[in-house]
């Protein structure tokens, strides 16, 4: 029991704020405010997709919405541009969760 104890601390707490710390000397704090939003999406989906979560068409709907906005607002980045992919921060992001 106790092995499981810390493998979920580990899992659950010291590799995301570890992550998201690594992340924040690459990043620009806006784009950190950004993936941290993220954290309720990500919930209703691990919800969802190891808990067999049942959740209502809006509730999807809302997570596309979510997920399309915050992914737009991570590939311009600060100039607006497409061309200024914050690749560490989608890296940063997919490894989070």
């Amino acid at each position: 029991q106790l092995l499981f104890l810390l493998s979920v601390g580990f899992l659950g707490s010291f590799f995301p704020a570890f992550l998201f710390a690594k992340a924040e000397t690459r990043i620009d704090s806006s784009m950190a405010g950004v993936l941290n939003a993220l954290t309720p999406m990500f919930v209703v989906l691990v919800g969802a997709m190891f808990y067999h979560q049942k959740f209502p068409k809006q509730t999807a709907v809302g997570l596309f919405i979510g997920f399309a906005g915050t992914l737009i607002l991570m590939t311009t980045g600060s100039s607006g541009m497409f061309s200024s992919i914050s690749y560490y921060a989608l890296w940063q992001c997919s490894t989070r969760y």
